[in-house]
Formats: structure tokens, sequence, C-alpha cells
């Protein structure tokens, strides 16, 4: 990770382009940490939580595949865009 935000922040035209992408990627790891610690600080028992996630883990996975989906259309036209085909 470091060696690659270090390469990302020497190169000038990486940097306009990646620094949102980064902000994003951190994002989507931190966002639901802070929505379990929020759920627990404010007197969500983790026995709800279990069954929350218990009673939509059919619905998680379908979205789940849904946005792998969408990443690997994504990076398939991207990487055909970049070599040219």
């Amino acid at each position: 990770y470091l060696p690659t935000l270090v390469y990302v922040a020497s190169t000038d035209g990486l940097r306009s382009r990646a620094i949102p992408l980064l902000l994003l990627y951190v994002g989507m790891f931190t966002i639901p940490v802070l929505a379990l610690s929020i759920a627990a600080y404010a007197g969500v028992s983790s026995d709800r939580i279990r069954r929350w996630a218990q009673q939509h883990t059919a619905t998680t996975k379908l979205a789940l595949a849904a946005v792998f989906a969408v990443l690997t259309v994504g990076l398939a036209v991207f990487s055909l865009h970049v070599w040219g085909v």
C-alpha cells in the first residue's frame, strides 16, 4: 500500500486522478466499521446485529454479486480501452 501511495504522489499525471479513488478505497473500508461502532455505541447488541446479518444474507450476497459484476465489466472495458482492442 505504501509503495503505491509513494508512486502516485511522485507522478504528477496520476495524482489528480488517483487521490479521489484512494479516498473512495479507504472510505469503503471505514464506513462499515464506523456504522458498526455507532450502532454498538447506540446500544445495539451484537446478537441483534448477528440476527440482522443472518436474515439478510441472501440480499447481501446478491448485492455483492452485482457490485462485482459491475466492477468486472468496468475493468474489462477499461483494459480493452488501454490495450487499444
